[in-house]
């Protein structure tokens, strides 16, 4: 992902170019964007002294008949496509990076890493992380 500021404008875009999201904040040229270190909020300076703020959201994952959506900085939709099925998780810290593979769901939040099996949302396997600057999440079927 990339973000690209010009005169009233804000432009979200993938690795390819595509434009995902586009903001018309009314602060005048955008000077400076700078992306935290987990690549998940983005702040900006502008011309008439406004900064903008802005986080990450609606990453969308699946596996087999989930689906995950991050609906906030802070919450997760999940849907079981087959039954319609609805769960919202509702988490203490922001998202930092989600995986859904092999029958759980990963989250890794600033200072936790939350495990659930799609079987059950209700009680997550909770660690605590020591470092947190996690970069990615490899899952394994054991």
């Amino acid at each position: 992902m990339f973000a690209v500021g010009s005169y009233n404008t804000l432009r979200l875009c993938d690795k390819v170019g595509w434009s995902h999201s586009l903001d018309k904040p009314d602060t005048g040229s955008v000077y400076d964007l700078v992306w935290s270190n987990d690549a998940t909020q983005i702040a900006g300076a502008c011309a008439n002294g406004s900064l903008l703020l802005g986080t990450i959201i609606q990453r969308k994952l699946e596996w087999q008949n989930y689906e995950a959506i991050q609906s906030g900085r802070k919450s997760l939709l999940i849907r079981d496509v087959l039954s319609d099925i609805k769960e919202k998780v509702e988490l203490p810290e922001r998202i930092i990076l989600i995986s859904l593979s092999h029958a759980h769901l990963v989250l890794t939040l600033p200072s936790h890493c939350y495990v659930y099996a799609v079987t059950n949302f209700n009680t997550p396997c909770i660690i605590e992380l020591r470092d947190s600057n996690t970069s990615m999440i490899l899952q394994a079927e054991k």
